[in-house]
């Protein structure tokens, strides 16, 4: 038999690390990864790694890890799937939370993850199917989702909208960011709907602006009362047909406080100042900031007789200390 040369396998050793080496160099650096495929990745290791640990591991499968790690670039490439599965793995175990669902309407019962109460975490995906959402965005707003709606938390003020339509809806400026396969919508203290398609994008102010930005376009305001179409990447700003509402979906989430029912039970002033604001096309402003916290604070209880907006706005300074006026379409509220 003939015997090995000690320094022939040495320098074999040695040509496999400067290969790997090499290897390396050549990779350079790292791009940022999309967050829908790091989310996938992070999934798919994660389960790996899970059934693998769940495994009792036999005296046959350690011969053959004996086998595998005499290979210098076996051992290598296990080094850094390790390396990434403990990352991963460690990401999921630091997840943020940066939403949590408050309404469904639909047929939630389907989907298990899409319960009132539930939280949203930092990377994970959202498709509504057959339901509507509503959801507290941390400090941010509360944000709408409409049915067939596919969107990714990012991190508590940046979402992935993928397809379908979102409304969201803050009292101040929030620097929410939307981000969308046609460009980034950054929020400005407003009310807004935008919808997503391959070809098109569509974004409604219905208050405040909106700030939209790709390669194409850069800071393009949007104000209110104005909507964006983009199709092929030509930007048109136009005026929004009010009559045909395209944020009306989401005000009919709304419908625990309506005309119908017409009780006032469980909800705040704050509440039905913006119900009817909504109803009637009206901007709603407070007088000052403490006059929101007293309408937020401020409980009603009871039924109203009326269907008129003025009139139940009467009715309602009668039995507490608001105030309003409606100037230029604004109804401008105060407390004595």
């Amino acid at each position: 038999m003939q015997k090995e040369n000690p320094n022939q396998l040495k320098s074999a050793d040695q040509s496999d690390e400067a290969h790997i080496e090499q290897l390396i160099r050549l990779g350079g650096t790292r791009d940022e990864i999309d967050p829908i495929r790091h989310e996938r990745v992070r999934q798919n290791l994660l389960k790996i790694w899970e059934e693998q640990h769940a495994n009792n591991v036999t005296s046959k499968a350690v011969a053959k890890r004996k086998v595998f790690w005499q290979q210098p670039w076996a051992l290598a490439a296990s080094v850094v799937c390790l390396c990434a599965a403990l990352f991963f793995v460690n990401s999921y175990k630091q997840q943020e939370l940066v939403a949590r669902i408050t309404q469904v309407q639909g047929n939630a019962d389907d989907n298990l993850s899409l319960k009132p109460g539930n939280g949203i975490y930092a990377g994970q995906e959202i498709n509504t199917e057959n339901n509507l959402l509503e959801i507290s965005w941390k400090d941010s707003g509360i944000l709408k989702v409409n049915k067939g709606t596919q969107i990714i938390f990012v991190d508590d003020n940046e979402i992935h909208l993928i397809k379908g339509a979102v409304y969201f809806d803050s009292h101040h400026q929030s620097n929410i960011h939307i981000r969308t396969a046609h460009g980034t919508l950054n929020d400005i203290g407003t009310q807004f709907e935008t919808r997503t398609e391959p070809q098109s994008l569509s974004v409604f102010v219905r208050e405040g602006k909106v700030k939209f930005e790709n390669q194409e376009n850069k800071n393009l305001m949007i104000p209110d009362g104005k909507a964006l179409h983009l199709t092929q990447g030509s930007a048109k700003v136009l005026d929004i047909d009010k009559e045909k509402k395209p944020w009306m979906w989401a005000d009919a989430m709304d419908g625990n406080i309506n005309f119908d029912n017409k009780t006032l039970d469980n909800h705040t002033m704050a509440d039905v100042l913006t119900w009817i604001a909504k109803r009637e096309g009206w901007k709603l402003e407070f007088k000052t900031s403490i006059d929101r916290q007293h309408a937020e604070r401020d409980r009603l209880h009871g039924q109203f007789k009326t269907t008129d907006s003025r009139k139940l706005l009467d009715q309602l300074t009668l039995v507490s200390n608001m105030r309003y006026q409606i100037i230029n379409n604004t109804l401008l509220v105060s407390y004595l």
